[in-house]
C-alpha cells in the first residue's frame, strides 16, 4: 500500500503535531502513538512537553476549525469544516502502528495502518524531529538530504515563534520550537483549495484523559476505504 499522509490544514497535528502532506482527503496522519498503558509516552517524537492542546482556525476553500490533542505519542484532532457545501465532522485518531478517520456523521470509522510510525522507530531518537519535519514541507522519504532546508523567515503565532519553510508544491508550513506546525497556506490550483491554517491558542501540560485516544462508541469501524468513502451517500 502506498504511504500516504495529510496536509497539515486537514490534520494538523498530527505530525509535529500534527502534520504532513499530501492527498487532501487522504485518511492518514503522519503522527501517531504507541499506546504503552496508563498515559505514560514512549517518546517515539521527542516532544518538549507531556500533553498539549492545539485550537486552530481554517479560512479559504474548506474553511471551519479544529482542536488537536497531543499526550505522549498519542494525538486526537477533531475538525468541523464545510467541503464544497456540506459539513464535515471529523476525528483523527492515532496510536501505535494504527491510525482512525471517524465520520461522525456517518458514524464510521477507517482503520489503517500507520507506516511511519516503523520509520521512526527506526531513526535515531535525536534525528526523529528532522524526520517529522521533512514530512511537514513534503517529504516523505527518510533518507532525503535536507542541508538544503532552510527557514526563509519567522513568524509568531499564538505567542510562539516558528520557522518558515517551503512546503515543496502546496505552499509553506510555520514549525515552531515546539516541534508543532503553528501555521500553513495551501495552494494547490489543481484540486482548487487555496487555504490558511494558523494555531489560535496552545495549552501545554495540560490534564487528558487516556480515553480521549479512543475511537468513541456507536462507530463502526472499517478496513476498506471505498467503504468508508462511500457510506452515506
Amino acid at each position: 500500500m502506498k504511504k500516504l499522509i495529510i496536509l497539515p490544514a486537514i490534520v494538523f497535528s498530527l505530525t509535529l503535531a500534527g502534520c504532513g502532506n499530501g492527498d487532501v482527503n487522504s485518511p492518514i496522519s503522519a503522527n501517531n502513538a504507541k499506546d504503552t498503558g496508563g498515559g505514560q509516552a514512549s517518546g517515539i517524537y521527542q516532544y518538549p512537553f507531556k500533553s498539549a492542546k492545539i485550537t486552530y482556525s481554517t479560512t479559504g476553500t474548506n474553511p471551519g476549525e479544529s482542536t488537536v490533542y497531543i499526550k505522549g505519542d498519542n494525538s486526537f484532532r477533531e475538525s468541523h469544516v464545510v467541503r464544497a457545501g456540506k459539513k464535515e465532522d471529523r476525528l483523527m485518531i492515532s496510536k501505535g502502528n494504527l491510525a482512525y478517520t471517524v465520520d461522525l456523521n456517518s458514524k464510521k470509522a477507517l482503520k489503517v495502518d500507520n507506516f511511519y510510525y516503523e520509520d521512526l522507530k527506526q531513526i535515531e531518537p535525536s534525528k526523529r524531529m528532522e524526520f517529522l519535519k521533512k514530512l511537514a514541507v513534503g517529504i516523505s522519504d527518510p533518507k532525503t538530504d535536507t542541508s538544503t532546508l532552510k527557514s526563509i523567515g519567522t513568524e509568531k503565532i499564538a505567542g510562539h515563534s516558528c520557522d518558515v519553510y517551503d512546503a515543496q508544491e502546496y505552499g509553506k508550513v510555520c514549525i515552531g520550537a515546539l516541534g508543532i506546525v503553528l501555521k500553513s497556506s495551501i495552494n494547490l490550483e489543481e484540486a482548487n483549495v487555496v487555504e490558511d491554517t494558523i494555531a489560535t491558542n496552545i495549552q501545554l501540560n495540560i490534564d487528558i484523559p487516556d480515553s480521549k485516544f479512543e475511537v468513541p462508541t456507536g462507530i463502526t469501524v472499517v478496513t476498506d476505504v471505498a467503504d468508508f468513502y462511500t457510506y452515506g451517500k
